[in-house]
């Protein structure tokens, strides 16, 4: 049985499957209970396996498992698989994995009915063809599994994240990339991830086509998600070890407005204690510029929350 590793999946996952692979080879050609029950307990595995990559709580009901697993992968189906239309590819996939359940059902009464354990007082008797059914199954749902969750782990927030930390980008990939992460669509946490990320490689890393595609349009437009623009806001004020050096200011300034009074407390409370670089304290041009655009900001903050918010530029930022 040959299960080609997915990439991203996580070093222990991996050696898992592959320990429970090996126990379906390791057993004797007429120990068909001890088939049965390696087949059951690899596919347990692998499903366990995906809920746990896509943070999803486990099942302890193992045809539920495999089922809930099975729906998971199923939202990673691509938009076109050649000719063939998404709705209806959907619609076929949808019917087989919901078959998935019950395939499932019927590997788990094999494996309690014919599988090795329970100290059964006689032994099954199951016909060599039925125990390659199982097999079959086995190795057909655990290969289409581990890739969509291929599929599934390369369109998450944290590869992405992942590749923003060291991948090369080229015009217009970060764009691509938040397409297929489905960005419109996320969760606000993972969009504020995100939003900090994309400010960090893009302009404190100065990697201008980053910049181009998630940072610099915030100036002008302001359809982003919302929690997006706060992420992206906070990467501009904090750096990732929480040191407070403001950047990208004009881009600053037309987001923070739009956050409104709840995102702005959030922002407050994240900056208002944190430790001003040493670095622009020393450049009496770039210290002077900051003070006067965030002071300026505060005409551009919530009613009720200027006077904290020019608190804070008085007691971190002196004009030189």
């Amino acid at each position: 049985m040959e299960i080609p590793r997915p990439a991203h999946i996580d070093g222990p996952h991996w050696e898992a499957i592959q320990a429970h692979k090996s126990r379906i080879r390791a057993q004797i050609a007429s120990d068909h209970g001890g088939v049965i029950g390696a087949c059951k307990d690899l596919v347990e595995c692998v499903a366990k396996v995906v809920l746990a990559e896509a943070t999803s709580p486990e099942i302890a009901d193992f045809p539920k498992l495999v089922k809930k697993a099975s729906t998971l992968l199923g939202s990673a189906t691509p938009k076109n698989d050649g000719e063939v239309q998404a709705a209806t590819l959907a619609k076929g996939l949808t019917l087989l994995i919901s078959a998935q359940q019950t395939a499932a059902q019927g590997l788990s009464e094999l494996r309690n009915d014919h599988g090795a354990g329970h100290g059964k007082p006689t032994m099954p008797v199951i016909a060599d063809e039925d125990v390659q059914l199982v097999r079959s199954y086995t190795e057909a749902w655990v290969r289409w599994a581990l890739a969509r969750l291929e599929r599934l782990l390369a369109n998450s927030v944290s590869t992405l994240i992942a590749e923003l930390t060291g991948t090369t980008f080229r015009a217009g990939l970060l764009a691509q990339r938040l397409e297929e992460v489905g960005f419109k669509q996320l969760p606000d946490e993972e969009l504020e991830r995100l939003g900090f990320a994309v400010a960090e490689r893009g302009v404190r890393r100065d990697t201008f086509v980053v910049a181009g595609d998630g940072v610099e349009p915030l100036e002008h437009e302001d359809g982003w998600p919302i929690a997006y623009q706060y992420g992206v806001a906070k990467g501009l004020l904090l750096t990732s070890d929480g040191v407070l050096r403001p950047i990208r200011l004009s881009v600053l300034a037309a987001i923070v407005p739009r956050l409104g009074a709840d995102l702005q407390v959030r922002l407050l409370d994240e900056v208002e204690t944190a430790r001003i670089d040493p670095a622009l304290r020393r450049n009496d041009e770039a210290m002077n510029a900051t003070w006067t655009t965030l002071g300026e900001m505060s005409a551009l903050i919530d009613d009720g929350h200027r006077a904290r918010w020019q608190l804070l530029v008085d007691r971190l930022f002196v004009p030189f």
